[in-house]
């Protein structure tokens, strides 16, 4: 497991997209850049853009799991 977590990990750090069929697709996503105002202390902080990965499950994987 720790090789597949790997390779995954490496590919995600390329900008490439993995998809492991019946499974699902791992692809990183871009969160766009915005303003944020605390509540706390009413300060406004410009958050910059950054990158995230993100998981898409297959419609085969969303079929099992909602089976009965």
């Amino acid at each position: 497991m720790d090789g597949v977590f790997g390779t995954i990990t490496d590919c995600l750090k390329r900008n490439e997209k993995v998809t492991i069929a019946g499974f699902g697709r791992f692809e990183m996503r871009t969160r766009k850049a915005k303003e944020f105002t605390n509540p706390k202390t009413k300060t406004s902080t410009h958050l910059e853009s950054t990158s995230a990965p993100g998981f898409k499950a297959s419609s085969r994987m969303k079929q099992k799991l909602n089976e009965k």
